[in-house]
């Protein structure tokens, strides 16, 4: 249920911080005080008639709200006149930790486990629910 919550919290605060970076664009396309259509993020659909200097009767209204910008990045900063003597030392050794190993087999054919007397989990009282 923890990690449940955890993911889902992850996910609300990643989208919160998109939505508040991202700069939406409303547009709308009025036509005799009605609207006729709305886009985000694109230009709205005109009614048909044709806008000109003698037509008044349609508007385009358009609204931005601005995402921020002052977000503070970090910035990964390396010495890169280090890099190539940790390469050539690194280049000498033949480190293989995923090589296959050859297996030592045991065998112990006549072990016996040692007998039980008692019932020890019920004698420590340590049940497994």
């Amino acid at each position: 249920m923890k990690t449940i919550l955890s993911n889902l919290f992850s996910v609300t605060m990643g989208l919160l911080v998109l939505a508040s970076t991202v700069s939406w664009t409303v547009e709308k396309h009025l036509c005799m005080g009605h609207v006729v259509s709305v886009a985000f993020f694109s230009e709205a659909d005109g009614c048909g008639m044709v806008m000109g200097a003698e037509n008044h009767c349609c508007e385009d209204e358009r609204f931005t709200l601005t995402g921020q910008d002052d977000l503070k990045s970090s910035v990964f900063e390396y010495a890169f006149d280090q890099a190539p003597v940790v390469f050539i030392h690194s280049v000498g050794y033949d480190f293989k930790p995923f090589s296959p190993q050859p297996l030592e087999v045991i065998a112990l054919p006549t072990y016996h486990p040692p007998p039980i007397f008692e019932d020890i989990q019920l004698l420590q009282q340590v049940f497994l629910i």
